[in-house]
């Protein structure tokens, strides 16, 4: 298949993680623990940082996807593809 992980923060701030640089969903190995190239760490961002992984068994868009993520609110999945998050709460830097 193929998929993208992406997240949004408490700004609102929408970063992709999987695939680098790319408009389209990369293609996903299955069976196996893949690592990404790029190690991600949690910025000052107040509030949460939101995950979103979107597959499907077909190559499919990025650019509607990043703009309903940075929206915020709950996103739904277009037909087609499959959708997981993780959230992560955030405490207040003193």
């Amino acid at each position: 298949g193929f998929g993208v992980i992406l997240s949004v923060d408490g700004r609102g701030a929408v970063t992709l993680h999987y695939p680098l640089d790319r408009r389209a969903a990369a293609p996903l190995e299955a069976g196996a623990l893949v690592l990404l190239d790029e190690a991600f760490e949690l910025d000052d961002a107040p509030r949460w940082e939101r995950f979103h992984l979107f597959a499907s068994e077909t190559p499919f868009d990025l650019d509607p996807l990043v703009r309903a993520v940075g929206d915020g609110g709950d996103v739904a999945a277009p037909p087609g593809l499959e959708h997981a998050t993780l959230s992560i709460a955030k405490e207040p830097v003193p």
